[in-house]
């Protein structure tokens, strides 16, 4: 749930919490007044948020959708539901309005999209 999300999120950052990574599907433009909020939350508690865009071609994306963890959390697990939601909403737009790091990782290991973001945003 959103709202709940929003008040973790928060509740780490007004414990000065480091390391919190969250991943979620941005949907543009019905995402953005969350964002908008999320941004706000943790800026009020002077700790800072960083914004990454994973995306994949389409054959490979295709690919993964029928990955059997998907299944534990709840997420679409059809190529015929992957491509209704395409269809009915702009879920590869980056965030228009923040600082977005923009990766391709089709043919890349996590630790090599982990080492991307670590050096892109200088983080230790």
């Amino acid at each position: 749930n959103d709202k709940l999300r929003l008040e973790l999120l928060e509740k780490a950052a007004k414990e000065k919490v480091r390391g919190v990574i969250f991943t979620f599907c941005y949907g543009n433009p019905m995402d953005d007044k969350w964002v908008r909020e999320l941004i706000k939350r943790i800026k009020k508690h002077n700790s800072k948020i960083y914004f990454v865009q994973l995306f994949t071609e389409k054959s490979i994306l295709y690919k993964r959708v029928k990955n059997i963890s998907r299944k534990e959390f709840g997420k679409i697990r059809s190529i015929k539901k992957l491509k209704e939601s395409l269809s009915k909403w702009e879920l590869l737009t980056p965030i228009p309005f923040v600082d977005n790091l923009t990766i391709n990782n089709s043919k890349l290991s996590p630790r090599k999209v982990a080492q991307q973001i670590k050096s892109h945003y200088k983080l230790k």
